[in-house]
């Protein structure tokens, strides 16, 4: 008999090919509710000061003014500007 490869479960616990053979681990609504949990403590963070910042842009330069970065943060979408 083979197992179900089970996705939910192998995210969760970091396994990549897990397969699960009673079905999934995770019933779906747990996964929902964990999704929702994470989303929410994202967003304090962000109220707290500490963003995900991914490189949006870079600006070269020459002479005294070096590269400038403009960040922008995945889960707020608050911008930002700082020097490379």
């Amino acid at each position: 008999m083979r197992g179900i490869l089970c996705t939910r479960s192998a995210v969760l616990l970091g396994e990549f090919g897990h397969t699960c053979w009673a079905g999934c681990l995770r019933p779906a609504g747990v996964v929902k509710v964990l999704d929702r949990l994470l989303k929410r403590l994202g967003q304090i963070a962000c109220l707290v000061g500490l963003h995900d910042f991914r490189v949006v842009e870079v600006t070269f330069g020459f002479g005294g003014s070096d590269a400038i970065e403009k960040l922008e943060c995945r889960r707020c979408g608050r911008t930002a500007a700082r020097r490379a």
